[in-house]
């Protein structure tokens, strides 16, 4: 969780392709195709930053708790 957070903070959208690849795609081009604005990317990255987190933990509910064997 702490990567999937720094990769967020550092590299934005691009760096929560790392927790949810659908998600870090959407919200990588909110951010290319509203750049114009300026606040798309802010929003983009404030975004990406909040789902990471939830997007590793919900993953790591949905593992298997036991490696297989």
């Amino acid at each position: 969780m702490i990567l999937a957070l720094l990769l967020a903070v550092l590299l934005g959208p691009i760096g929560l392709i790392y927790a949810t690849p659908v998600g870090g795609v959407i919200l990588l081009l909110v951010t290319i195709f509203g750049w114009p604005t300026l606040v798309a990317p802010v929003v983009a990255w404030i975004l990406s930053i909040i789902i990471a987190p939830i997007a590793v933990i919900r993953h790591n509910d949905w593992a298997p708790k036991t490696p297989p064997q």
